[in-house]
């Protein structure tokens, strides 16, 4: 019997862990009432989440008679990311089993056409289930191709399938177990990281059934602000990254954060140019063209809900629009990459160069390439031309009371920094 508790569709259970894992502090009743989703399908995926993740990950606490749920990691005492373990959760059929294990089992004796093994499959009392149709059984055998489990070739007796050779035969334990050290480090840092996970899973199963040998120790890292979050949009990732190398159209399902996905969905077609990633934030975004709006565009990966790759994009039309992706360097960080008014910003430094000289050298790394003039011993001018100011608002505010904006145009981004402070301020009124 199939359990309830597998994943049909990721995208059901993607936007609660991440609300969970990134805000958190959340009562039953006010995420139903926020997201607009009814309680029972709350309790549906909700028992669904708290038997993927574990219990030391999981917390409830009680405020006011009131539950709250949330998630928390300590880098010190585990380096798992659960969050990436629930794709290994994913549903699946009858058929998909039983067609994994015959498959393998009979393409192990010999090699196979569709004919032989569509009889070989349907002698096998399945029950009620019995009598699959060679387009049933062909459908399966491209996804185990797909997959890498088997391969297609021709033959004097027509197409036949084979079972690929073990590729690790000639490696080691030792070099096995130095791979999946190496991929501990890579599945926590890459950007895509559930295929490093799974790869790193499925080897040291290979070992334990293979070879009977034990797991090794992985437990050498430490990782300082690890966003285990973006892990939840891999999936999307994949997709986005195909279009882009197939240089095709790609039809993305943007949906609101807010509100319940299928009520607030937004579809339109672009042609997908590069993927940004924040490696200060972690934030992803799909930076594309628009030929109806006829303007570059930008979409956190966060809100894409669904992407479709279309029809390839004509090759003249593709080179125009990529002499113009120069504009991007303008853009502090992602927004507004298609304003072509830029704005002037100028922030004054002031520190005590003998005692934080480290000041200076973090402006010169950070401060993408603007101009920093000395007016004195301890005060710098740092100028930047720049497509929205308010992106810089994170940085700039980092520096505390040693910078001071003196000038960003029409945004006046230096009120929104003085308004952010008296807020910040009046929360803590009553410490004394």
């Amino acid at each position: 019997m199939e359990s309830d508790l597998l994943i049909g569709e990721y995208e059901r259970i993607r936007h609660i862990l991440r609300d969970f894992y990134i805000f958190g502090c959340f009562t039953r009743n006010d995420y139903a009432n926020n997201t607009n989703i009814s309680l029972s399908k709350y309790d549906q995926e909700q028992k669904k989440i708290n038997s993927y993740l574990p219990e030391e990950f999981i917390f409830k606490k009680t405020e006011n008679k009131r539950i709250i749920q949330f998630c928390r990691y300590n880098m010190y005492k585990d380096r798992e990311n659960y969050i990436a373990n629930t794709f290994r959760c994913k549903s699946f059929s009858e058929l998909d089993i039983k067609m994994y294990f015959y498959v393998l089992q009979y393409l192990n004796e010999r090699d196979m056409g569709l004919s032989e093994l569509c009889n070989e499959i349907n002698s096998v009392d399945f029950g009620e289930m019995n009598d699959y149709s060679k387009e049933t059984i062909r459908q399966q055998l491209l996804k185990f191709e797909d997959a890498g489990y088997i391969t297609k070739y021709k033959s004097k007796q027509g197409p036949k399938y084979s079972l690929n050779k073990d590729v690790l035969q000639n490696l080691s334990d030792e070099e096995i177990q130095d791979i999946c050290i190496m991929l501990e480090f890579v599945k926590n840092k890459e950007v895509l990281q559930v295929p490093f996970l799974f790869l790193q899973k499925k080897l040291e199963l290979y070992l334990y059934c293979n070879r009977e040998v034990e797991s090794v120790d992985k437990d050498f890292f430490l990782y300082k602000h690890n966003h285990l979050f973006n892990v939840l949009d891999n999936e999307i990732l994949m997709e986005v990254l195909k279009a882009i190398k197939k240089k095709s159209y790609a039809k993305i399902t943007i949906a609101s954060y807010e509100k319940e996905v299928t009520k607030t969905s937004e579809k339109f077609e672009i042609i997908p140019i590069k993927i940004i990633y924040d490696t200060v934030y972690a934030r992803q975004y799909l930076y594309g063209f628009s030929e109806i709006l006829d303007k570059f565009t930008i979409s956190r990966i966060d809100r894409i809900k669904k992407v479709d790759i279309m029809g390839r994009v004509d090759k003249e039309k593709l080179n125009e629009i990529l002499k113009k992706v120069d504009v991007e360097n303008m853009a502090w960080c992602t927004s507004n990459i298609d304003i072509l008014e830029n704005t002037f910003v100028k922030v004054e430094f002031k520190f005590d160069e003998k005692e934080e000289s480290f000041i200076l050298e973090r402006i010169k790394r950070e401060g993408r390439n603007g101009k920093i003039t000395q007016l004195e011993e301890g005060r710098y001018l740092y100028e930047i031309e720049v497509t929205d100011p308010k992106e810089m608002i994170p940085w700039i505010r980092s520096f505390g009371e040693r910078a001071k904006i003196i000038n960003s145009g029409d945004f006046k981004i230096e009120e929104s920094i003085v308004s952010d402070w008296k807020e910040l301020l009046s929360k803590y009124e009553t410490i004394k």
